[in-house]
Order: structure tokens, then sequence, then C-alpha cells
């Protein structure tokens, strides 16, 4: 059996939150359900993972240091 680290797992997850390709209807999807209803919406329906998934806060945390560094 195979262990997942989730130190690995909440930057990849919250990376492709983040992916923005003009060019590719998934990402133009996802990017406009952010927009319309949240980020946390949309973590839930791509990922799966319910906000009681310890996962869940660690991957949105690390989507708004994401937004916070864009930023700057």
């Amino acid at each position: 059996m195979r262990i997942v680290r989730p130190g690995r797992a909440a930057p990849t997850g919250a990376a492709a939150l983040r992916f923005d390709c003009p060019d590719g209807a998934q990402s133009m999807e996802m990017l406009k359900k952010i927009q319309v209803e949240s980020v946390e919406k949309a973590l839930e329906a791509y990922t799966g993972l319910t906000p009681e998934h310890p996962l869940f806060g660690r991957i949105l945390d690390v989507c708004r240091t994401l937004a916070v560094a864009a930023k700057n």
C-alpha cells in the first residue's frame, strides 16, 4: 500500500484550482464556477472532498496563500 503525504496533496490541489488555460474548456468551466459560486464549491465539485475532510481546509489555505502572492 502506498502512503500519500497530505503535505504534497494540498499544494497540488490548490495549484489545480488556480489553473488558468484560456484554450481549455475544463479550465474555463472551473474558473467560472469559482467566480460564480466559490473556491470551496469548486473544490468540492471537482475533487469530491467535503469540508469535513482534512485536506479540504489545507487546500483552501494554500489557495488563499497563492491568491495573495499573485496580487503582490
